[in-house]
This record gives C-alpha cells, sequence and structure tokens, in this order.
C-alpha cells in the first residue's frame, strides 16, 4: 500500500470514528431522554390517579327533597351569610354574631324575624351551627376548593413535565435517526 492511500483509509477510519462517537452520544441521550420520559409518566399516572380518588370521595351536597326549611331555604342562606359578615366584621363569638343578627332582624320587620323570634338562643344558635354546616360548601369554596386547585396544580405541572419529557425524547430520537442516515 503507498502512503497516499494509507492515509486516505486513516481519514475515512476517523470519519467513521467521529460519526460512530455522533451516533453513540445520540444514543445516550435517546437513553436519558427515554428513563426521564419514564418517569413523567410514572409522575403523571400518580397525580392523575390521586386527582380521580379526590374526586371520588370528594364532598357533595345531600339531595333536596320538598320544600326545604327556613334553614336550607334561601331566606337561611341569607341569615347564615349575615351572621358570617358580622362575625368577620366585628371579631365576636357566633352566639353574639347570631343575636345581633337577630336584634337587626327583628328592628328592620323582616319576614323571617318572627320565626328565629320564637326559637331560644341555644336553639338559633344550634340550628345557625347545621346551617353553617350546610351550606358551608356555597360559603366557603376556598375550603375544598383549595385542596382541589393544589390537586390540579400538581396535574398539570405532571402533565408538563411528561410533554416535555416527550418532546425531548422525540428530538433524541429524531437525532440518533439523522445521524444513522449520515452513516
Amino acid at each position: 500500500m503507498s502512503d497516499d492511500e494509507i492515509i486516505f483509509l486513516r481519514k475515512q477510519i476517523e470519519a467513521h470514528e467521529k460519526r460512530a462517537g455522533a451516533l453513540d452520544r445520540a444514543c445516550k441521550a435517546a437513553e436519558k431522554t427515554g428513563a426521564e420520559l419514564e418517569r413523567a409518566e410514572t409522575e403523571f399516572a400518580l397525580r392523575h390517579t390521586e386527582l380521580i380518588n379526590w374526586y371520588k370521595r370528594r364532598p357533595t351536597k345531600k339531595k333536596k327533597q320538598g320544600r326545604p326549611t327556613f334553614w336550607r331555604g334561601p331566606d337561611g342562606r341569607t341569615f347564615v351569610c349575615d351572621v358570617e359578615a358580622v362575625r368577620r366584621k366585628e371579631r365576636c363569638t357566633i352566639a353574639t354574631a347570631v343575636e345581633k343578627v337577630v336584634k337587626r332582624r327583628k328592628a328592620m320587620r323582616h319576614p323571617s324575624a318572627a320565626r328565629l323570634g320564637a326559637l331560644t338562643p341555644r336553639r338559633r344558635q344550634a340550628q345557625f351551627q347545621k346551617a353553617l354546616a350546610y351550606w358551608d360548601e356555597d360559603l366557603k369554596p376556598y375550603k375544598h376548593g383549595f385542596e382541589k386547585g393544589v390537586r390540579y396544580r400538581r396535574w398539570d405541572a405532571a402533565r408538563t413535565a411528561l410533554d416535555r419529557a416527550i418532546e425531548r425524547h422525540t428530538s433524541a430520537l429524531s437525532e440518533w435517526k439523522r445521524i444513522l442516515e449520515g452513516l
């Protein structure tokens, strides 16, 4: 073999080694993104299952039948809202707030004043507690919505991570294919 042929063969060997190195790097990148994709899929499945389970056991309203009582009707809801507003504004106890709202309604000759006046203060407070528990979901949507929002954020983050991992894995595979086609 002549020196020119040896130089030519060495150049071909170097070119093939470069391609093989690039192929090896692309293969490692594809494996790495594949592992990342599997982790993201597992995280997404976990968050999705968590969200579905929350929906299965989330709080639900009782089915209403017939005419609602005062406490479960619109008058009861406004009474609960008024008491909650007084509690927040004046920072007082439930008993004090209930009595202030009842006194205010009597002074305004509100239609519900007679019904509320017929109850003893302890009974009014007990009924208010039940009504508050009944209207709790409507009056305080952040109570359950916060937990739901956290789960949605976790789910969204897992979904975003999964999408990014799929995108990186696809680009690594396309790079690997491009290198293979170049061989």
